[in-house]
């Protein structure tokens, strides 16, 4: 079983920590590549060191901020829970 961190454990934590599953797009170079924004096709890339842990279709928990109109920051929180994938494999679970 896969360790996850405490504030993954629970919708309620998952909402209140802006944690939310996002679906690896692409893998270009050492970067994921994911649907940024929930109303926006605009993608987003992550620098990973280890890729191997990572492969296109995963989803993985990440908290985005933004930060200006252009800018936004990026956490990788870890593999995503099973309970939270979402059935309907849309790219971006709340």
């Amino acid at each position: 079983m896969e360790k996850y961190e405490y504030n993954q454990t629970t919708t309620v934590l998952r909402h209140r920590n802006g944690i939310k599953a996002y679906k690896i797009l692409n893998i270009h170079d050492n970067h994921l590549i994911f649907q940024l924004w929930l109303n926006s096709d605009e993608q987003g890339t992550l620098a990973v060191s280890i890729l191997e842990r990572y492969e296109v279709g995963q989803y993985v928990d990440m908290q985005v901020i933004r930060t200006s109109k252009t800018s936004y920051q990026v956490k990788l929180i870890g593999t995503t829970p099973k309970a939270f994938i979402p059935s309907d494999g849309r790219n971006i679970a709340i």
